[in-house]
């Protein structure tokens, strides 16, 4: 008698899926956030015109907003399907459990963002009291740790699977993610795809026949 483990190949698939889905997003919506600022970056060197009696717009902090808006919802679905990839993979490989958990210390990297805009007010028009700027930057570093602990550990989970599957583009792609994030996130997601098209072997559990009384 033979039994087929079909359950836990299509949670593998799936999982699968939801981390080829994951790096697919955070691909996109990179590209998208690396249009803006070079847009905005672009804006801040043209020439200003001469000022009026009323107060002109700041064109680069009102597209900031925008910029702002679409990376927190772009990282937000990216963490969403990101999770859900580690909480289905890890009842197949239970050493990648740790990915869960620094897809959730990612979050912290969303109010980074928030506190650097007031830094920018601070340095052009500095309070009396420094300590306000302090503060800021105090909480901006702390934010970043903890985003950078989530991130390394989101490598070290994607590199297991890697070695789980044998797929070298999903290790070269989870090493690279640290460093160069868009290049690392195509070859996640090459990867993922990859070993999600590629035909599960269908494990089975031999049982011993029964007795012949």
């Amino acid at each position: 008698m033979v039994w087929m483990s079909s359950d836990k190949n299509n949670q593998e698939k799936q999982a699968l899926h939801y981390f080829a889905t994951a790096f697919l997003i955070n691909f996109i919506f990179g590209i998208i956030s690396l249009i803006i600022n070079y847009s905005l970056m672009g804006l801040a060197f043209i020439p200003k015109p001469a000022p009026t009696s009323y107060t002109q717009p700041n064109v680069p902090l009102l597209l900031f907003f925008p910029s702002l808006i679409i990376s927190t919802v772009g990282t937000l679905i990216y963490i969403y399907y990101l999770w859900h990839g580690f909480d289905l993979i890890a009842k197949v490989i239970p050493e990648t459990s740790m990915g869960k958990i620094g897809s959730i210390l990612m979050i912290s990297s969303l109010f980074i963002y928030p506190f650097f805009l007031p830094i920018l007010g601070m340095l052009s028009n500095p309070p009396e009291n420094i300590a306000f700027i302090s503060i800021y930057i105090s909480i901006m570093g702390i934010l970043g740790v903890i985003a950078l602990v989530g991130i390394i550990l989101v490598v070290i989970a994607l590199f297991k699977i890697g070695e789980h599957y044998n797929s070298t583009i999903i290790k070269v792609g989870a090493i690279l993610f640290i460093f160069l994030g868009f290049i690392g996130a195509i070859l996640l997601y090459i990867g993922f795809k990859d070993v999600e098209n590629k035909p599960f072997e269908k494990k089975s559990v031999i049982l011993p026949p029964k007795p012949p009384w």
